[in-house]
């Protein structure tokens, strides 16, 4: 108003400057903010508006106006726009309209100037094309739809897949109208799901859906080569192949420009590529395939290197015929032969690799049919698209099932039937082939299933397996088939052909037969080989063979039947064999015999025990002498041992019970040629005395009585069997060891023998064994007997016992021997005439030693002891041992009467009849030492035993013990516990009368307490408390001045341990424990601590005299003055008095009355008055 502005409403005042935003999107609600000058009307010469108008401002754009609100603290004025429309049609175009700001209260008030706001139509995109784009980018995009404006802030916008997050609006649009827009985002987006749409002055418009896609590179190609005709291709990746419409496969040349372009499928991780008609490009250029997701707009960065070729033309397959079993290599002839990966031939039965040769040609396989296959074939280059075909023919494959002989000699010549199927009879081209000979076919027999052929030498059919050193191997082996082409195709199936050096013999088992019988023989030789057609040769006699083997382990041998000799002139013939039946070995390396008549007369013995072993001796005529020579027990084996033509030698066998059976021979070892026979076609005589043999079972000796005899022999003795055939006591024999004797008489099971003299002159067991086939053999089972010389006696322990007897006596001595009449005799020295007196037990223990007991009751002397194997006095041991029986001891007396329970107390047994020898004590079950002192006493030492009363024993042996005890209730305690020691303190000058608290305390002998090393009688009062008098440790000091006064100091009264005192008084307290014993020898392990403290010393009294009234005070001077002990006391003539302590050097006592001129000792206590000193200077 001031400046005079023309036109400016000076009634307001306001100034509109600017209005935001500047820019709105017409087709949306929009807030916009109106700024300027004095909007509320406070320009000079104005009228303000009213804080209660703010809200009824009001903004003119075009030809509306809408309600406003004005902000008083930001000077801006805020209205809210609908979405805008012109007329009835909406906004479509960008339009520019100014704002007009009205101020109340006068309707039409307007601010001065005005404002532009730009209102923008909504970009509305229907849809894009094509529908996926690249996830590298680069793929162009055509956005369709309407209300496209643009101007320099147009942008192309690509969102995430959740409609808000943008991910591109740097590029413009390459072109747009209207309707469509032309969009290209450049760079790398994740594959998935987005939209595109535009946005100019900041204003999204809507989106269209837009698949971002991703493929890999191709990694490999299947074919890698494709005809011009076209065809698929698999092209694989690294990753899984996106789903999209837009898929495409792309031939790109070396110029990288796009060649072809076809469509593709994705299935996983491959993309089929389906190409027509490539005849525009160049077969053999360079192209490389690539994968394309935004149909062939861009394509992968990478390619795989593919060869396009010319169709393949055939023109010929030769051969056209093979088997239906397949595998015959044929040659295919035609032109633009190219070698590329996966060429394969197409049969009607099958594929199978091509190999090219030539550009004209190439070779393949023919696979296998399952039977006669009239078709064609062809060949793919690529192994995808086949060329044109050729008719081809397969058939059945002839089959060869065996070959007869297996083989034939080294040197060949042998017919061989070569048996099958499908032999077809092709003439002169029929062969057999023989691993690399071919040999015409003799004649194929109807129905075409054999073929014959000779075999040719090995050197032909293998002359690789013949050195150039001229070697000749011992086998080789070929293929045997046959060939219907004259061994140009169409081969059997081959079975193997053995060819073979003819074996060397080295024998035949037997050698020999029976004349009139056939017998089966084997044959050892090297290089046996089993070909099906083996053969022997008895001479000029032929009979079939076969290879058997007779183990697991063993080689295998050939086996064949001798035939009967077709004239009686043929006793020795050459022995052949032949591996193919039609080439024998040479005559003359073995021999085979045929046998004469022969006969077996007797045996000799003719029993024996079951368990075998008994030789025999055979009688006869014509034995040969031969290896297999063998003796046969009924059914049973054994072998024999030619001695000459009369006489032969068997074992017999074991069997498992009683029996008797017939004994024949044999030369052969076959049991069917043995005689005696019962077979008529062998003339074996029937012996006169019969060839039976009888097998027994041994009896068992259960004992031999007696079982024991003097070396000379002579003893008859009874031998108990378990049971025996009495038709073989005949044959009875007994062998002493090495001895045998005869039977002297046979009573049941028992008979009697007489022994004979032993083989040595000492003591020793022997077996003795019964044979019942006059000592052929003899059984296993045996009783041992004895032979025994007069022992001898080293030694008696002990040597003496009580007349008691029943003492046991171990004697030691030589050449014992354990006999039922086995004593011990004692005889009485000096007695004259006097028959022994035997032991009523006996015990063996080994050849040098035995235990007596002495006879009961046996008078006291001394005696002479033998030992006797026998009843007989004469045979007792020339030697003898010293006996002495004596009276039992008698014990008066036992000192002390109980020991502690550890053991270890000295006991004085007193009494008579004591003696020295090995002494020892029983307490009880327990034993302990003993010593012997002199015939009235013993020393024993106590045993650790359990507490209790027990008897003492004493054996003067210490092996015997007398039924009655010495000493009957002697007591074993337990080991005194003392726990504590009342006081537990005392002067080192002065003994202390304490008392023991414990348990366990028994009133027997000489109770002490010990202190230190120190020992002292002690009173028992109950279980629980003992008394003793603690003695001093140190030399008490006595003043002169108190003697001669006639003073006699507590101290000095007893002097019973005199002697004991250390050298020098304590200089402080000691402790040591208080042991207890209640026999005063084992004292307790522990015990509670008694101290002994320094002796206090009293040096000076003040006064030395005084009133005799009570009451009065005397000061004691002194040194070692303590009260720590138990109390400190004053005693005046023995009567305590009151007292006060005051330093270890100074205490006070109140004296009682005294008589006039009488001298007192003062005494002081410091173990609570148990025990008073003195030690004074003068009284």
């Amino acid at each position: 108003c001031n400046a005079g502005i023309s036109g400016f409403d000076c009634s307001t005042g306001a100034i509109l400057q600017s209005v935001t935003p500047s820019v709105v999107d017409a087709a949306k609600s929009s807030t916009i903010t109106l700024s300027g000058l004095f909007l509320d009307g406070s320009a000079a010469g104005a009228v303000p508006v009213s804080p209660l108008l703010y809200s009824d401002y009001r903004v003119q754009l075009g030809g509306n106006s809408y309600s406003a609100t004005f902000s008083g603290s930001q000077g801006v004025v805020t209205v809210i726009l609908p979405a805008l429309h012109i007329g009835s049609n909406s906004l479509w175009n960008a339009t520019t309209a100014d704002i007009k700001l009205l101020l109340p209260p006068l309707p039409g008030s307007e601010a001065f100037g005005s404002a532009e706001l730009l209102l923008m139509p909504t970009a509305n995109v229907s849809h894009v094309l094509p529908t996926v784009m690249s996830a590298v980018g680069g793929t162009t995009l055509t956005l369709y739809g309407r209300s496209f404006t643009g101007d320099s802030s147009t942008r192309c916008v690509l969102i995430a897949s959740d409609g808000t997050s943008i991910l591109d609006t740097e590029l413009p649009p390459l072109q747009m109208t209207v309707d469509t827009a032309i969009c290209r985002f450049q760079g790398t987006f994740e594959a998935g799901n987005s939209y595109v749409s535009i946005q100019t002055h900041g204003i999204l418009g809507t989106a269209a859906a837009l698949k971002i896609a991703s493929v890999e590179s191709p990694t490999s190609l299947f074919p890698t080569a494709l005809s011009l005709n076209g065809g698929n291709i698999t092209a694989v990746t690294a990753l899984q192949v996106p789903q999209v419409s837009t898929l495409r496969c792309v031939l790109v040349d070396t110029s990288g420009t796009m060649a072809a372009v076809s469509d593709a499928q994705a299935s996983g991780f491959r993309a089929i590529c389906m190409f027509g008609t490539l005849t525009s490009l160049q077969a053999g250029g360079n192209y490389s395939l690539h994968l394309s997701t935004d149909s062939a707009q861009t394509w992968t960065a990478v390619g795989q290197p593919i060869l396009l070729f010319t169709p393949l033309s055939l023109s010929s397959v030769v051969p056209s015929v093979a088997f239906s079993s397949g595998g015959l290599v044929v040659t295919v002839s035609g032109n633009r032969m190219v070698q590329l990966q996966g060429s394969t031939c197409i049969f009607s039965s099958g594929r199978t690799p091509f190999t090219v040769i030539s550009q004209t040609s190439g070779r393949c396989s023919v696979p296998a049919s399952s039977g006669n296959v009239e078709g064609s074939m062809s060949v793919s280059l690529n192994g995808v698209e086949p060329s044109t075909s050729l008719n081809f023919l397969q058939v059945a494959v002839p089959s060869v099932t065996a070959t007869n002989p297996r083989g034939s000699s080294l040197d060949g010549g042998a017919l061989v039937s070569i048996s099958g199927s499908f032999m077809a009879d092709t003439g002169s081209e029929t062969v057999c082939l023989f691993g690399d000979a071919r040999v015409p076919a003799e004649t194929v027999l109807a129905p075409f299933r054999t073929v014959v052929c000779r075999a040719p030498a090995a050197r032909l059919a293998s002359p690789a397996s013949f050195s150039t050193s001229g070697s000749t191997p011992s086998k080789v082996e070929v293929n045997v088939s046959v060939s219907l082409s004259h061994g140009r195709e169409l081969f059997s199936d081959p079975q193997p052909f053995l060819y073979f050096k003819h074996p060397v013999m080295n024998d035949i088992v037997p050698s020999l037969g029976q004349r009139v019988l056939s017998t089966p023989v084997q044959v050892v030789a090297e290089g046996l080989l089993d070909i099906s057609s083996s053969k022997c040769r008895f001479g000029t006699q032929t009979v079939q063979a076969a290879l058997v083997s007779l183990s697991s382990s063993s080689l295998p041998v050939l086996v064949c039947q001798s035939p009967i000799p077709s004239s009686q002139s043929i006793v020795n013939v050459p022995f052949e064999v032949s591996l193919d039946g039609q080439t024998f070995t040479s005559q003359g390396i073995l021999r085979f015999a045929f046998l004469q008549d022969f006969s077996l007369s007797s045996i000799t013995p003719s029993a024996g025990p079951v368990v075998g072993g008994t030789v025999i001796t055979l009688t006869g005529t014509a034995f040969s002498q031969s290896s297999y020579l063998t003796c046969f027990f009924g059914a049973a084996s054994v072998p024999a041992v030619y001695i000459d033509s009369t006489t032969a030698r068997c074992t017999s066998p074991s069997v498992n019970s009683d029996t008797q059976v017939p004994v024949s021979i044999s030369h052969n070892g076959r049991q069917d040629h043995a005689c005696p026979s019962t077979n008529p076609q062998l003339n074996c005589p029937k012996p006169s005395t019969g060839t039976d043999f009888l097998f027994f079972s041994q009896p068992k000796l259960l004992s031999i009585r007696p079982s024991y005899g003097r070396v000379q022999g002579g003893t008859t003795v009874r031998l108990a069997l378990s049971s025996v055939n009495p038709l073989l006591q005949n044959l009875m024999v007994v062998r002493f060891a090495q001895t045998s004797v005869p039977v002297l008489e046979f009573i049941g099971n028992e008979v009697l023998v007489s022994t004979p003299a032993a083989s040595k002159i000492e003591t020793h067991t022997i077996a003795v064994q019964l044979s019942l086939n006059g000592g052929g053999t003899f059984g296993v089972s045996s009783v041992p007997f004895s032979f025994y010389v007069i022992p001898t006696i080293e030694q008696l322990s002990p040597n003496l016992a009580t007349s008691n007897g029943n003492a046991t006596l171990t004697v030691f001595g030589k050449t014992f021997l354990n006999t039922t009449e086995l004593r011990c005799a004692f005889f009485r020295l000096g007695a004259i005439n006097q028959l022994p007196i035997n032991s009523p037990y006996v015990a063996y223990k080994d050849p040098t030693s035995l235990v007596c007991r002495v006879p009961t009751q046996i008078p006291v002397g001394d005696y002479r002891l033998r030992v006797g194997l026998s009843a007989a006095d004469s045979e007792l041991s020339a030697t003898a041992a010293v006996f002495i029986s004596h009276h039992p001891p008698v014990a008066l007396s036992v000192f002390p009467a109980g020991g502690p329970s550890v053991g270890g107390s000295t006991i004085t047994l007193s009494g008579s009849g004591f003696r020295a020898g090995p002494l020892s004590c029983r307490f009880g079950d327990r034993f302990g030492p003993a010593q012997f002192v002199n015939t009235s006493t013993v020393l024993c030492v106590l045993p650790p035993a359990p507490p209790g009363t027990v008897d003492i024993s004493l054996s003067l042996n210490s092996q015997d013990w007398d039924g009655i005890p010495l000493v009957r209730s002697f007591v074993v305690y337990d080991l005194p516990t003392v726990s504590r020691v009342v006081p537990s303190a005392g002067p080192d000058q002065s003994r202390t009368s304490v008392t023991l608290f414990g348990q366990d305390f028994v009133a027997v002998d000489k109770p002490a307490c010990r202190i230190r090393d120190i020992a002292v009688p002690a009173t028992v009062v109950n279980s629980t408390v003992i008394l003793c008098v603690l003695p001093r440790i140190s030399t008490p000091t006595i003043h002169a001045a108190a003697l001669s006064a006639s003073l006699v100091p507590s101290e000095i009264v007893d002097s019973s341990t005199k002697g004991v005192y250390q050298s020098a008084d304590l200089t402080a307290p000691s402790a040591y424990s208080v042991l207890l014993s209640l026999d005063g020898q084992i004292f307790s392990f522990s015990g509670p601590s008694f101290t002994f403290y320094p002796s206090p010393r009293i040096t000076r009294l003040e006064p030395t005299s005084m009133p005799v009234a009570a009451g009065r005070l005397v000061v004691v001077r002194g040194e070692r003055f303590r009260q720590d002990f138990g109390g400190f006391l004053c005693r005046i003539d023995n009567e305590v008095t009151e007292t006060q302590f005051v330093s270890s050097m100074l205490a006070s006592c109140i004296s009682p009355v005294r008589s006039r001129g009488v001298s007192s000792l003062i005494e002081i206590s410091m173990n609570g008055g148990v025990t008073f000193e003195s030690h004074i200077g003068p009284p």
